[in-house]
């Protein structure tokens, strides 16, 4: 049988327990925030954009080439390989961003990783040179020998995107060159 104490007691012990503040432990948050959510992941979105256009370039290029502009099948065929492989190459550069984790790599991990985005990019950039102006040049001669209004659309088209592109390519360097700049101080640091 119970007694009055017993009771007074419970009653302490489940006041006591109530007043217990237990604060649970935050998670680590990575030394390096930039990485873990602004220039990294605006770079995935960057290149997750690009890939999208490049995807619809890769169908509508092609078809409207040969289907609207009655160019040459071969043309349109080299056109749809040259954005498929465009394509491709933008998805390794974004899986390669995308496994620089700021919570789990270390800071030498994530300084290697960007590295080798880093090179992915600049292969990207070579080999998509190294195809597009062959492509360039075929169009050109095709646009020409077919109509002229085409041919000067062309050249307009040239001597916009190329601006464009390395105003672009300026950005995404000024990107990669921060997250490198502060992998660097935290390793200095450390």
């Amino acid at each position: 049988m119970m007694d009055m104490d017993d009771d007074c007691n419970i009653d302490n012990l489940r006041k006591a327990w109530r007043d217990i503040r237990i604060e649970t432990p935050a998670a680590p948050r990575s030394r390096y925030g930039h990485l873990s959510s602004g220039g990294r992941m605006a770079l995935i979105s960057r290149f997750g954009r690009m890939e999208i256009a490049a995807a619809g370039m890769a169908v509508a290029v092609p078809s409207l080439m040969f289907h609207r502009l009655d160019m040459p099948w071969w043309l349109s065929a080299a056109s749809f390989v040259f954005f498929i492989v465009i394509l491709l190459s933008l998805e390794s550069i974004r899986r390669s961003l995308r496994r620089i984790n700021p919570a789990r790599l270390t800071v030498m991990e994530a300084l290697e990783g960007v590295y080798q985005a880093e090179r992915r990019i600049l292969r990207h950039r070579v080999g998509g040179w190294i195809m597009a102006i062959p492509l360039l040049a075929c169009m050109m001669v095709v646009f020409y020998k077919t109509n002229m209004a085409m041919f000067a659309g062309g050249c307009a088209g040239i001597a916009v995107g190329l601006p464009m592109g390395y105003l672009c390519w300026r950005k995404l360097r000024r990107m990669l060159a921060q997250m490198k700049e502060e992998l660097e101080e935290e390793i200095s640091g450390e």
